[in-house]
């Protein structure tokens, strides 16, 4: 996607010191408004888990009640089409745009061009072509490199034209290697597979988020368990993305899976900043059971 926005900025004649892509997901994302150029901002919602959201702001003063599409009580724009899940931001000041670059989670996938001053918007690529740019960029250069390489995917939207796209609880398996999908309590799948004697489950966005989502979360984990025993390695979210402090009900659903499924290695994910949680993690999993310590890996 921001291979797709940067050459789309080249065409439309953007110069490199202001029309520079910036990335607003994730650890990149800063909660607030990120002023432009023309008297216009962009208002960041760094969401963790559930994505960066943005908003329009006329943020200059008016010199009268309307300047075009926007007036002095309505200074603030956003819509679900171009708002949600942003990935990337980049402005064409001297034409009064904003490019936005999407993703397909929470958002559309699709990119748009905004004209700020009319609060127009353009569909440039639409969620079909775009949510498949940075993906079939990696994926071209792996597939010349290694003709052989087979894609297999869980989520409905993945544009990879050869991946296997498997179902909830789906199995597939070509010579010595098993993939089985798995549950999740948010969006897509997690993945369980088996290659070369070692079982490795890498859970998605399988976690507790909630305390609500206790009982979908522990039946998965159940589940698992039942279908395959023991886990060697398994990658589980412990925390909302960015953030680095997990939620209660994120760390009581990790533990609780850990001494369910008893893996060998435990590896953290979803966070910018396990370094300073695995301390956390290998103590809290030991606490008031008798069980091997598993490794972690942040």
């Amino acid at each position: 996607m921001l291979a797709a926005l940067t050459l789309l900025l080249a065409i439309t004649g953007a110069d490199a010191g202001t029309g520079t892509p910036v990335r607003v997901a994730g650890p990149d994302c800063r909660d607030g408004p990120l002023e432009g150029p023309g008297g216009f901002a962009v208002w960041l919602f760094c969401e963790d888990a559930l994505a960066t959201h943005i908003g329009v702001v006329y943020s200059r003063h008016m010199a009268s009640p309307v300047d075009g599409a926007w007036s002095i009580t309505d200074r603030f724009w956003q819509s679900p089409a171009w708002g949600a899940d942003v990935q990337t931001i980049a402005w064409l000041p001297d034409r009064n745009m904003l490019f936005v670059s999407t993703g397909g989670v929470y958002g559309t996938g699709g990119l748009y061009q905004l004209d700020l001053p009319t609060r127009k918007v353009h569909e440039l690529l639409p969620a079909d072509v775009a949510s498949s740019v940075t993906i079939l960029s990696v994926a071209a250069e792996w597939a010349r490199k290694r003709p052989d390489i087979q894609y297999v995917v869980g989520w409905p939207a993945a544009n990879l034209a050869a991946a296997k796209a498997m179902q909830l609880h789906e199995t597939w398996s070509s010579g010595g290697l098993s993939v089985k999908t798995t549950g999740s309590t948010d969006e897509g799948v997690g993945f369980l597979v088996a290659v070369d004697g070692l079982t490795l489950y890498h859970a998605g966005d399988h976690a507790r988020w909630a305390a609500s989502d206790d009982q979908a979360f522990m039946a998965e984990i159940r589940w698992l368990k039942a279908e395959c025993q023991p886990i060697d390695v398994a990658l589980l979210p412990i925390a909302t993305g960015a953030a680095c402090d997990p939620r209660p009900s994120i760390w009581d659903g990790v533990r609780s899976a850990a001494l369910e499924l008893m893996p060998r290695v435990l590896i953290p994910m979803h966070v910018g900043c396990a370094d300073r949680l695995e301390w956390r993690l290998a103590a809290d999993l030991s606490v008031g059971r008798t069980m091997p310590r598993p490794t972690v890996l942040g």
